[in-house]
């Protein structure tokens, strides 16, 4: 009888691949325009940032000049007589970034096994006593008497219950719980928002799902304007400052199950399974490659960052 209970239990290797693919494109454009009538000589200084123009116009015996910049990728452009002023400025930010994660652990049938990354910051608190001043004793000064810093964190948390059944076939419980910070204001606790996917598949052993859906997409336009002017069709443009952002973050999550035990049996694999798991994987690489191709100057092409594919590393 201790010989028939007594055997190993199965246990399932659990390979998992968080990849986080982050893209952002801001644009700025502002003109700042400043006319004088009958002329700069009589109103110079009246108006911030340009009351030293008519004097280095006056001391190079010039009656205009212009001055056109380009750096960090933002460009300004200066034109100065002594009627007008006008500064340009226009800037487009592009980024490209991802963020991997390859954790495993090995569970046994039927228990529970977490994975958990997790972004920690910090908050400032402080605790004061009021202490008496003054002869009279009637005035009372809070001095800080202790400084602490409470935790805050956000991130990734995933929990998988395998469970083992016949054959090669896994069925698995999946809850993944994805946090971020929103806002970090000096020593008010950060505002946060989170998502969950819940779900259990039974796949074959050996096999790759993967969970999608955790998009975060931020999209702002805006600007100023001068009341009344900026409104004027095409010409409003000059009296206008507009800034548009696009910021997005994709996670995907690949989970490999693989079932450890003495005996194993064939079993085939699902075709509809595959060709989800084959459609997301699709989608992956094309990021993947747009990663991989971003020309950071323009005309070269650029040198390969390792891992070139991330899902064949090692």
């Amino acid at each position: 009888m201790i010989k028939t209970l007594d055997k190993r239990r199965p246990q399932v290797l659990i390979d998992v691949t968080l990849v986080e693919i982050s893209k952002s494109d801001e644009f700025e454009y502002d003109l700042n325009l400043v006319e004088s009538f009958p002329d700069m000589t009589h109103s110079s200084g009246l108006i911030r940032d340009f009351n030293e123009i008519v004097g280095k116009l006056i001391s190079r015996n010039q009656d205009h000049f212009i001055d056109v910049q380009a750096k960090r990728g933002a460009g300004t452009g200066f034109y100065a007589d002594k009627h007008v002023n006008v500064l340009l400025s226009a800037m487009q930010n592009k980024g490209y970034g991802r963020v991997l994660a390859k954790p495993k652990i090995l569970v046994n049938d039927n228990e529970k096994g977490t994975i958990k990354t997790t972004e920690i910051t910090y908050v400032k608190k402080t605790s004061s006593a009021p202490i008496s001043t003054g002869a009279a004793g009637q005035t009372y000064t809070p001095i800080e008497t202790a400084v602490s810093y409470d935790p805050y964190d956000a991130g990734i948390t995933l929990d998988i219950t395998p469970h083992i059944s016949e054959g090669k076939l896994l069925r698995l419980e999946l809850a993944l719980t994805r946090s971020d910070f929103v806002k970090i204001l000096g020593d008010k606790p950060p505002d946060t928002t989170s998502s969950d996917i819940t779900t259990i598949v039974t796949v074959p052993d050996g096999s790759t799902i993967i969970l999608g859906g955790m998009l975060k997409l931020k999209q702002d336009k805006g600007g100023t304007k001068v009341p009344l002017l900026g409104d004027i069709p095409l010409v409003g443009g000059l009296f206008r400052s507009t800034s548009t952002s696009d910021s997005q973050r994709k996670l995907y999550v690949f989970v490999k199950a693989e079932i450890i035990r003495p005996a194993e049996t064939a079993v085939a694999g699902l075709p509809d399974l595959e060709k989800i798991s084959e459609r997301n994987r699709m989608a992956f690489e094309k990021h993947e490659a747009e990663f991989q191709g971003y020309q950071i100057w323009p005309g070269i092409k650029p040198k390969p960052v390792e891992p070139v594919k991330i899902l064949e590393t090692q």
